[in-house]
């Protein structure tokens, strides 16, 4: 991430943190925001380590 990138991630951030503060606001319950949460980050762990592998096999292969 650039640094003038960080402007734009920061206030995605504060989007989701406040519709997390205010959950109740806007009809969500916080079970089902954790449980989301715990998804998403399985899923991008999965994709890292996806990635990373594919990293290395391109390594082994021929220029």
């Amino acid at each position: 991430m650039s640094v003038c990138d960080a402007g734009v991630e920061i206030e995605h951030q504060e989007g989701i943190a406040m519709f997390i503060r205010d959950y109740e606001r806007y009809g969500l319950v916080k079970a089902r925001i954790v449980d989301g949460f715990m998804q998403i980050l399985g899923a991008m762990n999965t994709w890292w380590l996806d990635l990373a592998e594919m990293s290395n096999r391109m390594k082994d292969c021929p220029s």
